[in-house]
């Protein structure tokens, strides 16, 4: 018999991967080891986020271009 909570817990590497390596860029920055802007400190939590943006943006252009393409060569079919 098994039990219930041997399958339940998933654990996210990605995002503990991501806050490490903030912590380590962190650690470096009050060390006065790197003199990096604060927004390439912090951009591993802002990052992933901001990718996901800007390609879910790109797909959408991409799919109005397309669209309107469609358009023009079905006009220009009945034509």
């Amino acid at each position: 018999m098994a039990y219930s909570n041997e399958i339940t817990v998933k654990i996210s590497w990605g995002g503990l991967g991501m806050f490490l390596l903030f912590l380590l860029f962190l650690g470096l920055k009050l060390g006065g080891v790197i003199a990096w802007s604060w927004w390439w400190v912090t951009a591993p939590l802002w990052g992933p986020l901001a990718l996901t943006i800007a390609i879910l943006i790109i797909a959408f252009l991409i799919g109005i271009i397309t669209g309107i393409i469609r358009v023009i060569r079905n006009e220009n079919a009945i034509r």
